[in-house]
């Protein structure tokens, strides 16, 4: 028993050091999600096929699979509103195991066709709307046990932070197509691939955040020219607390270490939800005392999200005036992603 336990443990492991790996390297969904089924039907036994599906108006379309041959791809890769537990997950929001579908009235026709006898359906939520679904079939009744269902609930949270990032990426993207965003990420890609290896590898690492958080801090001074100091700071009540720091001395990290409601820019970015660059201090008035007396001249504060609220906020400063550019600003944008993917990893 005990080598069985330690076996699927492994097996589980596996699954879920393939999927972080995959979804801190890329922000395309369906290479995510394609390396996700083959890592899930590699090393779990009782999945004989399986499907991932996303929302796409009035159909669940087909984004990635393993096990089933083409025939059965062709027919089930757009399946409409309403049709199959696929859309029951889909339109109830909610987990589904059928331990045997002999009986089973939602199950479709293409479905007990395969010789499905018992099937999983995990529904992928996006800011609480449901935006896909994975199905898992097994060919062998109460094929599923408490852990395997742990781990494939994991793999779900795993491909909503895929589908997170991607949405901000998109974002991203639409909002600086001017400024031929892809062409300035591969400008910065040396900079960008060392912050973000040592982030995705310190997450991989360890669970514990304030470790990750500490690195995250420590390579974003250490790699970028013109970032002096960093902070990043978590709510906690009424108080923004700061959770790691790089580049600033003792006396201004004992003053800023819980900063209360409302005061200063990081309470500034908190409270509106949204990303703040000041190119000069000069004429800011958001920025508190200690600020100024530790030589910020600019700065770029950018919030974190969590199931639609801010929960905090990462702050880069320095001591030059117009110190990031608009190249800059995309680059710290989508690091920030990285490092807010590793606090919803926490809280899951």
């Amino acid at each position: 028993d005990n080598v069985l336990i330690l076996s699927k443990k492994h097996q589980h492991d596996e699954i879920t050091n393939i999927i972080l790996q995959s979804v801190h390297k890329s922000l395309d969904v369906k290479t995510i999600m394609q390396n996700a089924v083959n890592a899930i039907t590699e090393n779990m036994p009782a999945v004989e096929n399986i499907m991932i599906f996303l929302v796409e108006g009035d159909k669940a379309v087909l984004q990635a699979h393993k096990g089933y041959n083409k025939r059965v791809v062709e027919k089930t890769k757009v399946i409409p509103e309403g049709k199959g537990f696929t859309w029951k997950a889909i339109s109830t929001g909610k987990f589904l195991y059928v331990k045997d579908s002999k009986n089973d009235k939602i199950i479709g026709k293409a479905g007990k066709d395969l010789g499905t006898k018992s099937y999983i359906a995990l529904p992928l939520k996006l800011s609480r709307k449901v935006v896909g679904v994975i199905n898992i079939n097994s060919l062998h009744k109460n094929a599923f046990d408490k852990e395997d269902i742990s781990i494939l609930k994991k793999v779900a949270r795993q491909l909503e932070i895929a589908l997170s990032n991607a949405n901000k990426a998109e974002a991203l993207a639409k909002s600086e197509q001017k400024l031929k965003e892809n062409i300035l990420l591969l400008e910065n890609k040396s900079k960008f691939d060392t912050i973000i290896r040592t982030i995705s590898t310190t997450v991989h690492e360890s669970i514990d955040l304030q470790k990750v958080l500490k690195s995250a801090a420590n390579s974003l001074v250490d790699n970028l020219d013109r970032v002096d100091n960093v902070s990043i700071f978590l709510v906690d009540g009424d108080k923004a607390v700061i959770k790691a720091y790089k580049g600033f001395p003792k006396w201004f990290i004992d003053i800023t270490k819980s900063i209360p409601y409302p005061r200063g820019f990081t309470w500034d970015t908190i409270i509106k939800g949204k990303s703040r660059y000041c190119a000069d201090i000069v004429k800011d008035k958001v920025i508190g005392p200690a600020g100024r007396k530790v030589g910020i001249k600019s700065y770029f504060t950018v919030p974190f999200k969590y199931e639609g609220k801010t929960i905090g906020c990462i702050n880069f400063n320095s001591r030059t005036r117009n110190a990031f550019n608009k190249e800059d600003l995309v680059l710290l944008e989508n690091i920030t992603i990285q490092i807010e993917s590793a606090i919803k990893n926490a809280k899951q």
